[in-house]
């Protein structure tokens, strides 16, 4: 598993470009409960994945459950994106859905094997390596002096 934090690059007008979607099999899009303008930025970052991936799974992040008053309630924020996307939640795209706390730990565990346990099922035979487990690696001969 290959993971992109692309957390601070709203700040830069060039946001994120193809390059960071190439090879995707799944977008988490994480929003802050406590700052609803993460959640609209969300709307974009939705769109561009959906245009520059081919058929990755979107998957809904809520972090900072930790805090006391979060300004986005349960719920709420699939129905914002739902929303924007013109469908019915029933029929939304999102392949799973998590509330985290990084600060605390909270559901971190359960989301990274929840996306860990869809790519194996959804990975495609190409993509595997074969590994032979207790065989000795051959040392390549040196090509001189140093």
């Amino acid at each position: 598993i290959h993971l992109h934090d692309t957390a601070g690059m709203e700040r830069y007008e060039a946001g994120l470009t193809r390059q960071h979607y190439h090879g995707s099999n799944v977008v988490l899009l994480v929003y802050d409960c406590e700052e609803m303008e993460t959640l609209e930025q969300l709307k974009n970052y939705y769109d561009d994945a959906k245009r520059h991936t081919n058929g990755a799974a979107m998957v809904l992040v809520g972090n900072k459950i930790d805090k006391e008053f979060p300004s986005v309630e349960k719920g709420d924020a699939e129905k914002i994106l739902c929303n924007h996307i013109d469908i019915q939640i029933r029929h939304c795209n999102f392949q799973y859905r998590a509330e985290t706390s990084a600060k605390t730990d909270t559901g971190i565990r359960e989301l990274i094997q929840s996306v860990a346990e869809y790519l194996v099922k959804n990975a495609e035979p190409s993509n595997f390596k074969k590994v032979v487990v207790g065989q000795e690696d051959i040392p390549q001969p040196s090509s001189g002096c140093c």
